[in-house]
C-alpha cells in the first residue's frame, strides 16, 4: 500500500458531477482531502492514475446513481478497492438498485441530501466516515485546522498549574529576604494570570472580543455583544434557489452562498439546532456595537455608518470579516461584486420583503434597506 494522500476516493459517473462536487464541498468542510479529479497528469495512463490514487486513499466512497449503475469505471474501482483492502462507504443519490455482486455492504440513502433532505443520514455518513479513519469526534479540529479554545485552555492549564507549584514550593532561603512567602504566592498568581491572558487574547485563534467555538460540521462561531454568530458566510448547498456568484464554484469557496430568504432561514436550520437568520433588532444591535449603520428608508443615520462598516469588514476590530460579495436580483442577474454585500435578517418588512443590511464599499457605510424574498443575498446564522 502506498503512503495515503487522501482521506476519501469518491467513485462517481462524470454526469453526476454537480452533485458530487457539493458532496466534495461537505467533506472538506471537516478538513478531509479528497480525490475526485478526472484529469490525468501528464505522463500517466488513466488506469495507472485511478490505481495510484486509489492506494493512496484511507477509504472509497462509490456513489451509485440512475448513471453510475452502468459504468463501468464505478464497478472495476469498488472491485479495485475490495481487492487491495481499502474500505469502501458507498451511498445512493437515486432510487436505484445497486448492481448485483455490490450490495454486501448497506448503502447510505442521500437522495435529495443537498436539497436540505436527509440530515440524519448524512449525520450517519460523517460518523461512518469519522469510525474508518480513526478519529475521535471530541478531538476534531475545524476545517481550517485550528484547535477550539477548550482544547486549547485543557493544554495549557496544566502547565500553568505545574509552573505555579514550582514557583510556590521553591525553598525560601533561596529568595531574597525582601521577598515574603505571601509575596511569592502573590507573584505566581499574577504570572499564571498573565500567562493565560496572552494565550486567550493575545493568541490568534481568538479575535477581538469574540470567543470562538467548533459545532458540527464544524460551523466556527464567535461571540460578539453577547450573541453568538456564524463567523464566517454560509455556503451550504440547497437545491436550485442558492447559488454561487457567477455561478463559479471558487466564488462560493470565496465568499459563501447567495440565498433567497426562504432558503437561507432553511440552510441555517441545516447547521443544528438553536441555528437561525438574526433578526432586524440583532443585526441593528450588532451595527450599533459596531459603530452604527444608516437607515435607508427613513434617509437617516444611526450613530456612525462608517464606523459600523470599518468594525465589521474584513479586517475590522471585530474580527466579524464581512465579505463584499455582490448579489443577485429577481431576474437572475449577478453584480457588484467587491463592491457591496448583502446579508439578510428573518424579519418582514412589508409583504414579500425582509429588512437587509447592505455593506456598501464606495461608500465604506452599513445601509439597512429592505429586499423582496425572491432575490438572493449571503446569511451569517446566528445561534440560540
Amino acid at each position: 500500500m502506498k503512503a495515503q494522500q487522501y482521506d476519501i476516493f469518491i467513485s462517481y459517473s462524470s454526469l453526476d458531477k454537480t452533485i458530487v462536487a457539493d458532496l466534495v464541498q461537505a467533506f472538506e468542510r471537516y478538513g478531509w482531502k479528497v480525490w475526485w479529479d478526472t484529469k490525468v497528469p501528464p505522463g500517466m495512463t488513466w488506469d495507472s492514475y485511478i490505481r495510484d490514487s486509489l492506494e493512496s486513499s484511507r477509504c472509497i466512497i462509490p456513489v451509485w446513481s440512475t448513471n453510475s449503475v452502468n459504468s463501468k469505471w464505478v464497478r472495476e474501482e469498488v472491485l479495485e478497492a475490495e481487492r487491495i483492502e481499502v474500505p469502501i462507504i458507498p451511498i445512493v443519490i437515486d432510487e436505484v438498485e445497486i448492481p448485483f455482486g455490490y450490495r454486501q455492504i448497506q448503502a447510505a440513502n442521500m437522495a435529495g441530501w443537498n436539497k436540505g433532505k436527509k440530515k440524519e443520514e448524512f449525520q450517519s455518513l460523517i460518523e461512518r466516515v469519522r469510525s474508518v479513519l480513526g478519529e475521535n469526534v471530541a478531538e476534531k479540529t475545524s476545517a481550517k485546522g485550528k484547535a477550539g479554545d477548550t482544547r486549547l485552555l485543557n493544554k495549557v492549564m496544566p502547565a500553568l498549574i505545574r509552573l505555579g507549584n514550582e514557583i510556590r514550593n521553591l525553598k525560601l532561603e533561596t529568595i531574597p529576604a525582601r521577598f515574603s512567602k505571601r509575596g511569592m504566592l502573590i507573584f505566581s498568581g499574577v504570572f499564571i494570570v498573565v500567562l493565560l491572558s496572552w494565550f486567550l487574547y493575545l493568541s490568534p485563534l481568538l479575535k477581538f472580543q469574540a470567543a470562538k467555538t467548533w459545532g458540527d460540521p464544524s460551523p466556527e462561531m464567535m461571540v460578539i455583544n453577547g450573541r453568538a454568530w456564524l463567523a464566517e458566510n454560509l455556503n451550504i448547498p440547497l437545491d436550485s434557489m442558492s447559488w454561487c456568484y457567477d455561478d463559479k464554484a471558487a466564488n462560493c469557496m470565496k465568499y459563501g452562498r447567495l440565498y433567497t430568504w426562504e432558503n437561507a432561514r432553511d440552510a441555517c436550520s441545516f447547521l443544528g439546532e438553536g441555528w437561525r437568520l438574526p433578526t432586524n433588532e440583532e443585526w441593528s444591535d450588532l451595527a450599533m456595537f459596531a459603530g452604527g449603520y444608516y437607515k435607508w428608508e427613513v434617509q437617516d443615520s444611526v450613530a456612525d455608518p462608517g464606523k459600523g462598516f470599518q468594525s465589521l469588514a474584513k479586517g475590522g476590530n471585530t474580527g466579524f470579516n464581512i465579505l463584499l460579495g455582490g448579489g443577485r436580483d429577481i431576474h437572475g442577474n449577478f453584480d457588484f461584486l467587491e463592491k457591496l454585500g448583502a446579508y439578510w435578517s428573518g424579519t418582514e418588512s412589508d409583504s414579500g420583503y425582509y429588512f437587509t443590511y447592505i455593506f456598501l464599499g464606495a461608500d465604506s457605510a452599513l445601509y439597512q434597506t429592505v429586499a423582496p424574498k425572491e432575490s438572493a443575498a449571503y446569511c451569517r446564522c446566528i445561534k440560540d
